[in-house]
């Protein structure tokens, strides 16, 4: 039996479909599951607030449409991103264990929100957070963060936001290592109904795969987000309202709710716990208590006072031949290489090989050094240690003169207040052309780089006479649970091409798939620089390359590849 399971080109998405396709094939061996990558409205969206485009299926439509006219079999949700009534025709029919449904504080070191000064910036994506962080620390300026998971970070880490607030069931799903992450106390941060939860939707007659998912449903898993989704069902309002909810089962056997609704600037707050055994009643229960406290009134202020939606969402329907895009580096569908894209009328499928953990407590072993004349940043992952490194140690680096590996990093240094004079557009050896001359012998200068960089920069400049200090600032690994994924794509037809942006990439390609040649014998390799390609060819494949190092190059080679040759 084959069956089709649809799902968006997000990191996030994809991580959870896979879970879901593995826990499903592992329950019942005779399946085989086809992942076919749907893009949705709510993919073209990224800069709109979610408060703006909540309710509007802008995130589950065209995968719903897909179920109900027979394209895919199973969709996989996250479960608070569900509307809590399914369109007719459709059915939830398993959720599975639950990850966390807990929020977590992210920032770039250890920190308490208590202690931040008044006017520190807090972002977060949605009104519940908001409003829960209004009400314990009104001393915050809470502004609107949009993005995946990935980006998010990165604009925190940009210092953009002192501190930012997520699920913390997506960092755990994508593998993700913030530099500091500490869950929140459930007393001050209740989370959204469903949240941690994936929900398996299919058609509401195909008793087949039903009764192959009931193998996945988790019974406690099911019975609490009832009652948290009945409560949310009936007092309205969806994810454009501060609103949490959580349901947990006791010592005794019995399931408590707790529920609260906040006003939107967080200085009322209605709260309602209620036990019981029946997840309906609970979650009826609990919205009539929240109603007579004054919840409907808080509720029906703040869908007033909201923005108004936007007057046209576009369509995602391509205006031509619609071209799905592997992107192999480590972002999701907001990601710089995903947008270019997306505007150039391409799907980004969101699969990366290498992964990034940044050590911007290294930095402390500079702490008190001599000043630099120079530092030397070899990508942008770099320059994302050196924002999150403390200010003692980021400050005096003022006085430096910046060279960077690349156009990206050179970007990224605008970004976080650093000027590069010299840039190596095409890559380090032509970074040492142009910064050598400039570097005089016994210089001291600062290296940033990555564990998988070789020391070719270090190696030059202390050749020449300069005091180098080599701080490995970031450590990359391959990401073996996207290999699997990548292969059934590329098999069945799903992509059409794979873009690599580093030579370590393509490397981890090539060793997940050790038929890389056959694999891609139809398939664009895209290469976004001189060494990557090297390596690419080194492995087999025949790739086509950007004109220059660039996200925005990249994506037009790929434009030309396939829709003017």
């Amino acid at each position: 039996m084959k069956v089709r399971l649809g799902t968006r080109g997000s990191r996030l998405a994809l991580a959870q479909s896979q879970h879901v396709a593995e826990a499903l094939t592992r329950a019942v061996p005779a399946i085989e599951v086809e992942v076919v990558i749907v893009q949705s409205q709510g993919d073209k969206l990224f800069d709109a607030p979610l408060s703006r485009i909540a309710g509007k299926g802008v995130f589950t439509k065209e995968i719903e449409d897909a179920l109900m006219d027979g394209r895919i079999d199973l969709a996989v949700h996250s479960l608070k991103d569900l509307p809590t009534q399914s369109p007719p025709g459709l059915a939830v029919a398993a959720v599975p264990a639950r990850e966390s449904p807990w929020d977590v504080l992210v920032a770039p070191r250890p920190l308490r929100l208590v202690d931040l000064p008044a006017g520190s910036v807090a972002g977060t994506s949605s009104l519940r957070r908001a409003s829960q962080l209004r009400a314990r620390h009104p001393q915050l300026e809470i502004r609107e963060l949009r993005g995946n998971v990935p980006t998010r970070i990165r604009k925190m880490l940009e210092g953009q936001y002192a501190a930012i607030v997520l699920a913390e069931a997506g960092l755990h799903r994508l593998g993700l290592q913030p530099p500091f992450a500490e869950r929140m106390d459930p007393q001050a941060m209740l989370p959204a109904p469903g949240q941690g939860a994936l929900g398996l939707q299919i058609r509401g007659d195909d008793r087949e795969l039903a009764g192959h998912l009931a193998a996945l449903d988790d019974a406690a898993t099911s019975a609490c987000c009832t009652a948290e989704r009945t409560l949310l069902d009936r007092l309205g309002g969806g994810c454009q309202v501060p609103l949490g909810a959580h349901a947990e089962y006791g010592a005794g056997g019995e399931m408590t709710l707790r529920a609260r609704v906040l006003s939107q600037d967080g200085t009322t707050v209605v709260e309602a716990v209620c036990t019981g055994p029946d997840p309906v009643a609970l979650g009826e229960q609990a919205a009539a208590e929240l109603r007579t406290r004054g919840a409907e009134e808080l509720i029906a202020a703040v869908i007033e006072s909201a923005p108004e939606p936007p007057s046209e969402i576009p369509d995602a329907t391509p205006s031509r031949r619609e071209v799905r895009v592997i992107v192999t580096r480590d972002e999701d569908a907001d990601g710089p290489l995903s947008r270019e894209l997306r505007n150039r009328g391409m799907v980004p499928v969101c699969l990366p090989l290498v992964r990034t953990r940044l050590h911007p407590g290294v930095f402390t072993e500079i702490d008190g050094a001599p000043v630099f004349e120079w530092v030397v940043a070899t990508s942008a992952n770099a320059v994302d240690a050196l924002a999150a490194a403390p200010p003692e140690v980021r400050h005096p680096l003022q006085r430096a003169r910046f060279a960077s590996v690349g156009k990206a990093t050179t970007q990224k240094l605008e970004s976080v207040g650093f000027t590069a004079e010299v840039t190596g557009t095409a890559g380090r050896e032509e970074l040492l052309e142009a910064l050598l001359p400039l570097v005089e012998g016994g210089a001291r200068v600062l290296v940033l780089r990555g564990t998988l960089a070789p020391p070719r920069i270090v190696d030059a400049l202390r050749v020449h006479g300069c005091a180098v200090t080599d701080l490995v600032v970031y450590e990359t690994t391959r990401v073996p649970e996207s290999a699997g994924l990548m292969g059934d794509l590329l098999r069945g037809g799903a992509c059409h091409a794979v873009a690599f942006c580093s030579s370590s990439a393509a490397d981890a390609f090539a060793q997940a798939q050790p038929d890389a040649p056959h694999v891609m014998k139809n398939l664009v390799a895209a290469s976004i620089g001189g060494s990557t390609s090297e390596t690419l060819r080194h492995h087999g494949l025949t790739p086509v390359q950007a004109h220059e190092p660039s996200f925005a190059a990249l994506a037009e080679c790929l434009e030309n590849k396939f829709f003017q040759e």
